[in-house]
C-alpha cells in the first residue's frame, strides 16, 4: 500500500497519539509499538507524492483510512494541525540554537 505525502503528516501523528514510537533513522522513519515494528523509506531531500508502507503500516493505514471516511474531513484536519504545530516548534527550537 501506498501513503499519500499529503496525509503523512496526519498519519505519523495519528499513529504517535495511538502509542506508536516514531524514530527517523538515516533513510528512513521506523515506527515501533509493543515489539511490532514497520518502516517508511524515503531518500533525503526528495519528496515524493508517494511513500510505500510495509505490511505493518498497510494494515495500520488501512484502519486510519476507515476513520477518516468514519469521521470526516474535520478528523484528517486536526491531525494535520497538530502536526504543524510540532513541526512549527521544532523549527523555532532550531532557530534559538543558531542564535545561542
Amino acid at each position: 500500500m501506498k501513503l499519500a505525502n499529503s496525509i503523512s503528516g496526519a498519519f505519523l501523528e495519528w499513529l504517535e497519539r495511538g502509542g506508536h514510537k516514531l524514530t527517523l533513522k538515516k533513510n528512513a522513519m521506523v515506527i515501533t509499538k509493543d515489539g511490532k515494528r514497520g518502516q517508511i523509506s524515503f531518500e533525503k531531500r526528495e519528496i515524493k507524492e508517494f511513500y510505500e508502507l510495509d505490511e505493518y503500516l498497510s494494515k495500520r493505514y488501512e484502519l486510519f483510512l476507515m476513520q477518516w471516511f468514519k469521521y470526516g474531513k474535520g478528523f484528517i484536519e486536526e491531525l494535520q494541525k497538530a502536526m504543524y504545530s510540532k513541526y512549527c516548534k521544532a523549527v523555532h527550537l532550531n532557530n534559538l540554537a543558531k542564535v545561542a
